[in-house]
């Protein structure tokens, strides 16, 4: 739900505050298997438009880390411009 609202703030334009409920969300569900959604790419992308290279790299890391959750991640990862 977290994510969801994330995304209704970055609609709105709302950088900060969907990367903030961004970070929520992705904590909460840290430690769990995700399914694959393009959605990841824009949520990492705000991140780490928004956040401190070191919490950007944290979550960059999560979304490598995640590859054997799914490959498609991989994809996350080749998207963002580091």
């Amino acid at each position: 739900m977290l994510l969801h609202i994330g995304m209704l703030y970055l609609e709105l334009g709302e950088e900060q505050e969907a990367s903030q409920h961004f970070i929520k969300g992705l904590t909460i569900v840290e430690a769990m298997e995700l399914e694959y959604a393009p959605q990841f790419l824009a949520i990492l992308q705000v991140i780490q438009r928004q956040e401190t290279p070191m919490v950007a790299d944290y979550w960059l890391q999560n979304f490598t880390n995640r590859i054997v959750d799914h490959p498609k991640f991989k994809r996350t990862i080749a998207g963002l411009a580091l």
